[in-house]
């Protein structure tokens, strides 16, 4: 049947007869191509009469279907319109029957009402031949004369002019132009500013909207509330709204990343320091207390009231925006008042003395450091590409890389000069030797930084020093036989076929306070129970330099590095050593771990050796409570071996 038929609108849209309307109301690709809409234009201009506009299938009515196969798209025309074909002998029924036509090409003309379809009777005594078309019109005139024509008969009805009218459903006024009406999903033809009229009454109470039409359920989308009043006006009415749930003195700020909140006021601070430790002004306290605010989503902190980030602490708005327009010190940015570009504190004169004095090409002074081989490229807030003047230092997490003047390491990070210099000259924390220090924060990679010959020296000396305590390391693992462990055999471990990690994860280096040479201290996991921030380093003394006892002095063949000591707090060999600077026994070290914490009894509460006679060791030593060297190990291990034990 012709109403069940889709066809295609002249901008590709699938439409159906009944539901065609709402579609071609809106549609600019029809309204450009049909002939038959600019001829009702034409004459609603000349006649003031607006019942043309409305003709629900306008494209659809003189469309022409091919009845043999599934429905087409109508046949795109310029200036014509194909003139309806009706046989003479068929009446007009109320009730047409719907019957499938024979393979005829036949046009029909469906109108508003079903009465006015005529009925296509197939049984007809003869065949019959298909009706032939008509010469479409050529000229607009010529539709127009069809228009007219069609308008006479519709009038006939007195309803019909209403339906045919732009008219708003709930004001019931009637428009001329539809780019004032509204169509939402619903099918309910309104004027825009009644809807809109609506919005701005109930959004402020209520934000999901449904059409004004009683009895409708439909509910507005967010798309089709934007449309019509703006996407800022939306969310000023949510604002609006929200205000009035939770009171007009609220403070409401959209983040950066576009997430809005509610600023709750905290306690007022007056004793809050900036950045550099100064103490902030009774105005700015206040005004941190009221309008400072962390974003829950993205963790910025901005400002309420100027949105700026981050927050500007230590100043009002106000203050921020005249400090913005002034001279400030190109470290500390405090305001200066003479022609230097730092102020008199003697931290940033320091900064300015070691700092390049170049200017790159892009007119922003360079923020390397002075007789580098390179300049550092421009990292000034906006030019900057490898960096940015903002950005914090990853080694003191205080200050933004703009604050001092900066180094570039081989990898590409951007720190400090004078972070990075003091890390290296501070070296490790605590008594083990460890080399993050001389890392990047970033990527763990070397800080080596090619341009900057100071920093070059000192991290050479760091690798020849972690060189030499791999070397040890690896010759170790192999005197104690785990050159073969399963860990650096097996294909699935992250220490396969890597002796040199393993070992330096394994085994506890430190530095002699004697000789500032490394030494073994014991196997890492014993390091848990020293306390790594309360030790004296003087008490990291190497075998070699603490080697007494047995034979008096080192062993000439394999030096000091396998020097053996007896326990500590008994008369047995030691098999541990921890903490660089205690050896223990099996036995005590597992007292040790086991709580009974020997380091803490005093020498008269330690077992008493019964004399050389009875002593395991069968040799004279100290009392137990001192660290005692029994010799060489190795040269212990062949004396056993050649005496058959």
């Amino acid at each position: 049947m012709l109403q069940n038929l889709e066809v295609s609108c002249y901008c590709g849209t699938k439409l159906s007869v009944q539901k065609g309307l709402k579609h071609m109301m809106g549609c600019s690709a029809w309204k450009k191509k049909s002939s038959l809409y600019r001829a009702a234009e034409k004459q609603v201009k000349e006649t003031g009469s607006i019942s043309l506009l409305r003709l629900e299938c306008e494209a659809l009515m003189y469309a022409e279907f091919d009845l043999s196969a599934s429905p087409l798209s109508p046949k795109k025309v310029e200036n014509s319109f194909p003139e309806p074909i009706l046989p003479p002998e068929l009446p007009r029924i109320k009730n047409p029957l719907e019957i499938k036509p024979n393979n005829s090409d036949l046009i029909q003309i469906p109108t508003r009402k079903k009465q006015e379809i005529p009925a296509i009777i197939p049984n007809f005594p003869a065949p019959i031949e298909p009706v032939k078309k008509r010469n479409q019109p050529t000229s607009e005139e010529e539709s127009l004369k069809l228009i007219m024509a069609l308008q006479r008969e519709q009038e006939e009805e007195k309803h019909q002019q209403t339906k045919d009218e732009l008219m708003c459903e709930i004001c019931r006024k009637v428009w001329p132009d539809m780019t004032k009406m509204f169509f939402p999903e619903c099918c309910h033809m309104m004027c825009k500013d009644h809807i809109i009229q609506t919005i701005v009454a109930r959004y402020p109470t209520n934000t999901k909207i449904s059409c004004p039409k009683e009895g409708c359920e439909y509910v507005l989308c967010n798309e089709e509330l934007e449309d019509l009043i703006g996407k800022k006006e939306l969310e000023e009415l949510g604002n609006n709204s929200l205000k009035e749930f939770i009171g007009e003195d609220a403070i409401i700020v959209e983040c950066i990343c576009g997430v809005s909140s509610i600023v709750d006021p905290g306690i007022v601070d007056y004793t809050y320091k900036d950045e550099n430790g100064a103490g902030i002004s009774r105005e700015a306290a206040e005004h941190m207390a009221k309008y400072r605010f962390r974003c829950a989503a993205c963790n910025r902190v901005i400002c309420a009231k100027c949105k700026v980030e981050p927050y500007h602490l230590g100043k009002t708005c106000e203050e921020h925006q005249n400090f913005k327009k002034s001279k400030h010190c190109r470290y500390c940015q405090k305001v200066v008042h003479s022609s230097r570009p730092v102020c008199k504190d003697p931290v940033c004169r320091a900064r300015y003395r070691t700092a390049c004095r170049k200017v790159h090409s892009c007119g922003h002074q360079c923020f390397g450091v002075k007789h580098e081989a390179e300049c550092l490229p421009c990292i000034a807030d906006g030019c900057g590409s490898i960096a940015n003047e903002n950005d914090y230092c990853t080694i003191c997490y205080t200050e933004g890389l703009g604050a001092a003047p900066c180094v570039q390491l081989e990898c590409g990070h951007v720190l400090h000069y004078h972070c990075v210099l003091t890390s290296l000259e501070k070296r490790w924390v605590g008594p083990r030797i460890t080399f993050n220090f001389a890392k990047c924060p970033s990527c763990k990679t070397w800080a080596n930084a090619p341009n900057n010959e100071k920093i070059s020296i000192k991290m050479a000396e760091i690798i020849d020093l972690y060189n030499d305590i791999v070397g040890k390391a690896v010759k170790r693992l192999k005197f104690e036989g785990m050159e073969k462990d399963a860990r650096l055999t097996n294909p699935e471990d992250h220490y396969y076929k890597q002796p040199e990690k393993y070992a330096m994860d394994r085994f506890a280096y430190y530095e002699c306070f004697k000789c500032k040479k490394p030494y073994f201290g014991g196997k890492k996991e014993c390091e848990q129970n020293m306390d790594r921030g309360n030790y004296e380093a003087s008490e990291l003394v190497c075998p070699g330099c603490a080697a007494v006892g047995l034979e008096g002095q080192n062993c000439s063949m394999h030096g000091l590095e396998f020097i053996e000591f007896k326990c500590k707090f008994c008369c047995n060999i030691a098999a541990w050593f921890c903490w660089g600077n205690t050896h223990f026994c099996d036995s005590c070290h597992t007292q040790q771990n086991e709580g009974n914490y020997l380091t803490k009894k005093k020498r008269e509460e330690l077992p008493k050796c019964p004399g050389p006679s009875l002593c395991p060791l069968k040799i004279r030593h100290p009392a137990n409570g001192e660290e005692f060297a029994l010799g060489c190990s190795i040269c212990r291990n062949l004396r056993a071996n050649e005496l058959g034990f």
